[in-house]
Formats: C-alpha cells, structure tokens, sequence
C-alpha cells in the first residue's frame, strides 16, 4: 500500500522537477534501480521510467517482495549482495525510504565510482517526519480554507521553525500575504533579518505592524496563544489562528505531554 507520503510527494512540483532533472541526467546511462516495489510500479505506470530508461537490473529493498521473482517487465531483479557482479553507470533510488536505501547500498558495495541518484531526497532534515505530522492533521485540504480565510488579509507568520520550512516548502503561500515572519529568537538581533524572503520581527513588533492575522506556523500552538494573547494582543483587534487545525482530544492530549 502507498503511504500518505509518497502520494502527496509525487503530486508536488518540486518532484517532478526533479525527476525530469533526473531522467535527463540518466537517459543515456546503464541503470540500476533500486526501489520499493509497489512504488516502483506506480511510478512506472505514471512516468514511464522502463521505458525511457536503460534499466538493467532491479533491486526491490521491501520486505514485502517476493524472493522468487527473477524478472519485472523484462528486467532483470536481484538482491544487494549480487551488486558486484553487475556492470551499470548510475543508481537511481526511487524508494521514498532513499536515506535507509542509500545506507544499504554502501555497506555492500562501494558507490563512491558511480553516479546515485535519489527521487526522494529531502533538503531539511526531518523533512518527511513533519510533512507526515501535517498531512495526519488534514493540513492540505485546511491550507485551501485557510487561503479563502486570508484573502486580502495582512498576515504574520509566528514561528520560524523546520515545522513551518516544509509547510513552505510542499505549499504555495504565495497567494496569502504575509507581510513578515515573528519569533522570540529574534528578540536580541538588531540587524535586518530575513526568512524565506520575509522580514523578520520579535513579538514586540507585531502590534506595530498591525497584521489582520498572526498566523501560529507550529506544532503545538496553546501556550503560544496565552502568551501572545496576553503579553501583546489583549487590546487589539489582530487575530490569532493556527496553521494546524486540531480537535479538543488532541489538544488536550497535546497539553498533558
């Protein structure tokens, strides 16, 4: 079964960019995949890759596959341990678990002559852990609510942690205007900062800058709310929302951890 995650991922631009980046870079090359298989033969039906690429062997890294398979589409399947004694230019890795597979593949065999490419590289670590804390949460069918919601709002993103880098990262905020980004980090820099190409500004800016919403861009969010709440917005009329919509249990679940 296809996780959650790799269906969300394959759906993103930065994906497929990547895999066309990809499929450029390996066309003319001998390959060797190394892959989950029900992944494998999803991407497969979707992009063609036996087609447009010189596969000549198969690795299937999941526990699921059957050990008495030799062939898949006319290419040949083998195990790690038989590595050596096949002759390609490039691995492409398109297991979602790539870092997992990558490690495997240099305890058995040295890939330091040859080109490795992976389909699911992450560029922030724990990219994949928070991406699938925010898909559990339904984040991508609230994000379209949420655009609706701030439409021709001025809005300020607290918390410029990893959690909300891969929200930017998968998402498109273009549509919302966010005018800066607040953190209590920020609290003893006096030089212009910026994040992800916004201005950014401590908690003792936000009512100067007059947001229509502040936007709470974290994992847990309550005592984010009070101490906002209490410490600068009881007296104005700017808006404090969550980027996670959460019901009671979790929240309260969330409170006694």
């Amino acid at each position: 079964m296809l996780s959650n995650y790799f269906k969300f991922k394959i759906k993103t631009k930065s994906f497929n960019t990547n895999l066309e980046k990809i499929i450029q870079d390996l066309k003319s090359l001998n390959i060797l995949v190394c892959a989950d298989k029900e992944e494998f033969k999803f991407l497969d039906k979707k992009y063609k890759l036996t087609s447009v690429l010189n596969i000549s062997s198969i690795i299937f890294c999941d526990k699921k596959n059957n050990k008495k398979e030799k062939i898949f589409k006319n290419i040949k399947i083998i195990d790690f341990h038989q590595i050596s004694d096949e002759k390609f230019d490039a691995i492409l890795v398109s297991s979602e678990n790539s870092e997992e597979v990558i490690n495997k593949l240099n305890f058995v065999y040295s890939v330091n002559n040859v080109i490795v490419k992976s389909l699911f590289t992450e560029t922030i670590k724990d990219g994949r852990q928070n991406l699938e804390y925010a898909l559990k949460y339904g984040f991508e069918r609230y994000f379209k609510s949420l655009n609706k919601k701030l439409k021709n709002k001025k809005v300020m993103i607290y918390g410029t942690g990893i959690f909300f880098k891969i929200l930017y990262e998968y998402f498109d905020f273009s549509k919302i205007n966010i005018i800066g980004v607040v953190d209590k980090k920020y609290k003893n820099i006096n030089e212009d900062k910026e994040f992800l190409g916004y201005k950014t500004f401590k908690p003792e800016n936000i009512v100067s800058e007059n947001p229509d919403y502040l936007l709470v861009a974290t994992k847990k969010f309550i005592p984010i709310f009070e101490n906002l709440y209490f410490g600068y917005l009881d007296k104005t009329k700017i808006k404090i929302i969550p980027i996670l919509k959460k019901n009671i249990f979790n929240l309260l679940s969330e409170m006694d951890n």
